[in-house]
């Protein structure tokens, strides 16, 4: 039975994308998902301002490779940790209300799951006294594609997660028939707050969907969870577009509503020209 809340498909940009990329996005009614650059936050309201002046949806992504809040060498994690605290002023700042963080995205960084621990519940805290809540993904590979690494986390933290399904149906344990793809979602469906949306993910090249397929299970776990925000990690263009209307053909076909912000993007500051720069000089 569909519910009266819309779900949200946003489209992911970092920082250091050209201004086209919002442009696209705001063309096709695309909410976003906005990485910064942890060397200049300052650059962060600059590049969604225009999103958030229109009233359309942007959330936050600390895609932060080299800043690992849980690293076993302590100077790290505190330099790790410092980079999140002040990312999460920045979001604060802008007027946004959810921030996706990651332990174990950097290959060949050792963690302590201790620090892990109680940095990620320090984040917490801090996010959800500026009104932002700090969401855990799940890894394809490490320690962070083991659902209950992730869960226990989360739960220590009182942080909520994201689930990236293509990295649960790309990791060694679904692939090989070890864990069950929809179970990693169940597990985690009590703490879902969002979803980030492809194929599969190999080589560190995000895939495209032409078909639900095997996806379908885990989007079912997450509608049934509450969620409403989807966002496709897909760099091509075109590819970005087909999977949206894979994604949004699954949801009517379900009988739930999608937002368009179609309307909203052309409802004021018709020329975005000079409204986004890259990050750098």
């Amino acid at each position: 039975m569909p519910t009266s809340s819309r779900h949200v498909i946003a489209l992911s940009v970092k920082a250091s994308d050209p201004g086209s990329r919002y442009e696209w996005a705001l063309d096709r009614g695309l909410a976003l998902e906005y990485t910064p650059d942890p060397e200049r936050l300052d650059r962060l309201s600059l590049h969604t301002g225009v999103f958030h002046r229109r009233k359309i949806p942007v959330r936050y992504h600390a895609r932060y490779f080299g800043l690992e809040f849980g690293d076993a060498r302590p100077e790290k994690a505190e330099r790790a940790f410092a980079a999140h605290r002040r990312t999460l002023d920045a979001v604060a700042s802008a007027g946004g209300s959810v921030l996706t963080v990651h332990a174990g995205l950097t290959r060949g960084v050792g963690l302590d799951f201790s620090t892990l621990e109680v940095n990620l519940k320090h984040l917490a805290a801090y996010g959800q006294d500026r009104g932002v809540a700090v969401c855990l993904e799940n890894l394809r590979s490490g320690p962070a594609s083991d659902s209950d690494n992730v869960l226990r986390w989360a739960s220590f933290a009182g942080a909520a997660i994201t689930l990236d399904v293509g990295h649960v149906v790309s990791s060694d344990a679904v692939k090989e028939g070890a864990v069950d793809g929809a179970a990693v979602a169940r597990k985690f469906a009590p703490l879902l707050r969002e979803v980030h949306f492809y194929g599969e993910e190999e080589d560190d090249r995000h895939w495209p969907l032409s078909e639900m397929g095997r996806i379908a299970p885990l989007a079912d776990v997450a509608v049934e969870a509450g969620v409403r925000w989807w966002t496709v990690e897909l760099e091509e263009y075109s590819e970005a577009l087909s999977t949206v209307a894979v994604l949004t053909e699954y949801l009517e076909g379900r009988g739930e509503l999608v937002r368009n912000f179609t309307a909203a993007s052309a409802a004021e500051e018709p020329s975005l020209e000079g409204r986004f720069c890259r990050t750098g000089p």
